[in-house]
Order: C-alpha cells, then sequence, then structure tokens
C-alpha cells in the first residue's frame, strides 16, 4: 500500500466581494498543478454553503517531496503573491 500525502487548506477572505477573484486564481493553480505535476493526484476546491467568505482546499499528493515540489512551482508562486491582499 502507497502512502498519500493529504493537505487541506482553509481560506478566509477579507470580505465575500473578493470571492470571484480569488476563484479565478485558486481555479487557475489547481488546474496548473493537475496538469504540470505528476505527483499531484487531486485538488479539489470547495466553498462551503454557509459561508460566503471562505474557501476549502483538499489536496492529494504521491508523497510529502510532490507536495514541497508544489510549493516551489511557478504557478503556485504566482498564486500566493496574487492572493496575499485577499485573504
Amino acid at each position: 500500500m502507497t502512502k498519500q500525502y493529504i493537505i487541506t487548506v482553509e481560506f478566509q477572505l477579507h470580505s465575500k466581494e473578493m470571492m470571484n477573484e480569488f476563484l479565478k486564481h485558486i481555479n487557475k493553480n489547481a488546474t496548473e498543478s493537475l496538469r504540470l505535476e505528476s505527483g499531484c493526484l487531486r485538488f479539489d476546491v470547495l466553498i462551503p454553503q454557509d459561508s460566503s467568505k471562505t474557501i476549502f482546499l483538499y489536496e492529494i499528493y504521491e508523497n510529502k517531496e510532490a507536495f514541497q515540489l508544489h510549493l516551489n512551482t511557478k504557478h503556485f508562486k504566482i498564486f500566493d503573491s496574487n492572493i496575499k491582499n485577499l485573504v
């Protein structure tokens, strides 16, 4: 049985008006992660029904090293820079 590395992330936006902009950035990051990173097995972007300012991520990587590689990709660094003022 292969061990996978699973991570969850919860973002709280400063205001609900920032949701569309944040989703644009996170959806691009998720798409690029799945397309370009062989170690990224799943990248779900979820919005809880009871919140207009929360985004929840559920990500699965082959291993911890694959996640560390994710954090060093160009698309992640662009995403991280673009959302700093939103969360």
